[in-house]
């Protein structure tokens, strides 16, 4: 203390349920900047929700469930309480804690806030502009939601780990868990915006955030050369099929969900389905199905999740 940097979120307080990679890493930089981040851990289970605690790298011969290097490294300038949430007393001073707080932080399978009795519109119950800002593999919406991850899998579902490795190889991946480290950085910048929201509006949030939605971020450069591989296949097989059929491609629209999209359709291109296949304009419109049929080279074999598709991006209120 005594800096401004060091200083510039002591007014803030996070009810902390974060362990681990993704989620203590987050809240570790929230208190390297003078928040005050308590810790809630479970005294049954000695706190062992976060599996880095009492595991090497140790600093010396001393060994214990307090000891772990990787522990203390995530937790550093942290506060902690031990409650027994399956008990009515504790779950009174969980709810005198979070009336008190700015934030609560958590990177949970899906459902278990929920499962304890304090799931979002509870945490709303007790007071009413609160934060809330969840980290896990998939977020709470959508197919894939129900899988629980580490950051290993992350990578392999977001097609991180597609894109390390050498030519003519199979896909290598990274010999750590980067996806842990960087959710963590990811949900530090969640929760910085979505204060940044309530300072302006007086409105607090949740803020679902999936960590594979989080890597596909970081693919910019592979999804632009992959867009612009396609697009030339697209206008390749247009010339093709116009040819072919003799008849042009036309200009057709539709709407869907209150919003007007227009692209080309052509008489002559069917999915296996008998479907039109249809090529909207602003983003890649051909199946992925036919395309890995005559192009197998330009179909990344990625997973992904869509957000705007699942509803949960509406969760995340602009700042402006």
């Amino acid at each position: 203390t005594g800096t401004p940097m060091a200083d510039a979120l002591s007014s803030f307080r996070i009810c902390d349920f974060t362990g681990q990679l993704a989620g203590a890493g987050a809240t570790k930089w929230l208190a390297s900047f003078g928040a005050e981040v308590i810790r809630i851990e479970d005294p049954l289970r000695q706190g062992r929700w976060d599996i880095l605690r009492g595991t090497p790298p140790f600093v010396d011969e001393r060994r214990g469930i307090n000891l772990g290097g990787a522990f203390n490294n995530h937790n550093a300038g942290k506060y902690g309480i031990t409650l027994n949430l399956r008990t009515d007393k504790a779950k009174r001073i969980l709810e005198q804690l979070i009336e008190i707080s700015d934030v609560v932080s958590e990177n949970f399978a899906k459902g278990v806030m929920d499962r304890w009795g304090f799931g979002y519109e509870r945490l709303k119950a007790i007071r009413s502009d609160i934060v809330y800002v969840s980290n896990c593999g998939f977020g709470h919406t959508g197919p894939y939601s129900d899988f629980k991850t580490w950051g290993p899998i992350v990578q392999a579902a977001s097609g991180l780990t597609f894109t390390s490795g050498l030519p003519d190889r199979e896909p290598a991946g990274w010999g750590y868990s980067y996806m842990d480290h960087t959710g963590a950085y990811y949900m530090a910048m969640a929760i910085l915006m979505a204060l940044i929201h309530r300072q302006r509006t007086g409105e607090g949030q949740w803020v679902d955030l999936a960590c594979t939605e989080s890597a596909l971020t970081l693919h910019g450069p592979a999804l632009l050369d992959w867009r612009s591989t396609v697009a030339r296949h697209v206008a390749k097989d247009s010339l093709t099929r116009t040819a072919a059929s003799g008849r042009p491609w036309r200009r057709t629209a539709s709407t869907r969900a209150g919003a007007r999209t227009t692209g080309w359709r052509s008489p002559a291109a069917t999915t296996r389905t008998g479907s039109a296949s249809r090529m909207p304009s602003g983003r890649l419109g051909v199946p992925i199905r036919r395309m890995r049929k005559s192009h197998p080279e330009s179909v990344p074999r990625t997973t992904s999740t869509n957000a705007s598709a699942h509803g949960r991006s509406n969760r995340f209120l602009p700042i402006a």
